[in-house]
């Protein structure tokens, strides 16, 4: 099932709050050799541990282990599974829960010192917690669905509906490719985005966290010019990066409109026209298992 839609406030001037972005620095910190090492004494016996993998029991329990050793701190590590989970989602994070790291973990002067100058500012874009980001994502994107239509006053609009899917540890943040050309944004609720390359890339930071394991529905909606001279239509998508399932349609706005669609792998210098798609009265779908760094050129 699907939770309610997750609607979008598209705007390239909001900032990203620093709670978030800790919060995946938090994480890298937690990724680096040191750290891991200390992190696997709490794992089951036997247990295979992935590059990425953050159990929230384990650190749970390492944290306690530490409080108990270093402060005579006797404390069950249930106590701090829903500390650890919200602060590594990035849903809640205090200077007080960034200390419990640092002594479980040991984190050096420098690296507490960055997460909490980071903590403390008020909005920042970090190129580290991007990259991390892309690393270790808290979600994963999937099933879109793109629909193409005249809105009557000369230019076109771009719907875009796509699955997310949150991992184990939640999700309060992401990143996204929109394949999309130059135009306006709308604003609507649940959601701010960021874009933070030329190329389409967007940071989106939720109102309300993804649940573990949860799905919802991402809806983003753009206004775009695609008239050409001579009254043609040309939409320019590209899709950087790997999208599974992907939907198209496209309303020509005429019954007796014909549409077209080319691909173009990046960098390459010729397109391929796709002949299979299926047109009913100026209305045009087609379906593609996967979209792996390419343009689509859609005409109408």
């Amino acid at each position: 099932m699907l939770s309610p839609d997750i609607s979008l406030l598209l705007n390239t001037n909001v900032q990203v709050s620093s709670m978030v972005l800790t919060s995946t620095q938090l994480r890298q910190a937690i990724a680096q050799p040191s750290a891991r090492k200390i992190l696997s004494q709490y794992y089951p016996a036997n247990t295979r541990i992935e590059e990425n993998d953050l159990s929230v029991r384990a650190i749970s329990r390492a944290i306690a282990e530490s409080q108990q050793r270093l402060y005579g701190v006797n404390v069950s590590p249930t106590k701090y599974k829903d500390r650890v989970r919200r602060a590594i989602a990035g849903q809640s994070l205090t200077p007080d829960t960034v200390h419990l790291f640092a002594d479980a973990f040991e984190f050096d002067d420098e690296t507490v010192n960055q997460l909490l100058s980071q903590l403390s500012h008020e909005n920042a874009l970090s190129s580290t917690a991007l990259t991390y980001l892309h690393e270790f994502p808290q979600a994963s994107v999937n099933h879109a669905f793109l629909d193409i239509s005249p809105t009557g006053r000369g230019t076109t609009e771009l719907s875009i509906n796509c699955t997310i899917s949150a991992l184990e540890l939640g999700s309060s943040s992401f990143i996204l490719f929109v394949p999309f050309t130059v135009g306006e944004a709308y604003k609507v609720q649940g959601c701010t985005a960021t874009r933070v390359s030329a190329e389409g890339q967007w940071l989106f930071e939720l109102d309300e966290p993804l649940a573990p394991l949860s799905n919802a529905l991402l809806t983003m909606c753009f206004e775009v010019d695609t008239e050409q001279e001579g009254g043609s239509h040309l939409m320019l998508l590209p899709f950087w990066g790997k999208y599974n399932a992907i939907a198209i349609r496209v309303n020509s706005g005429s019954d007796t409109g014909e549409v077209a669609i080319e691909t173009q792998g990046m960098g390459a210098t010729e397109s391929v026209q796709i002949s299979d798609g299926v047109c009913n009265s100026g209305v045009y779908s087609r379906y593609f298992p996967a979209v792996e760094n390419e343009t689509l050129k859609i005409f109408w």
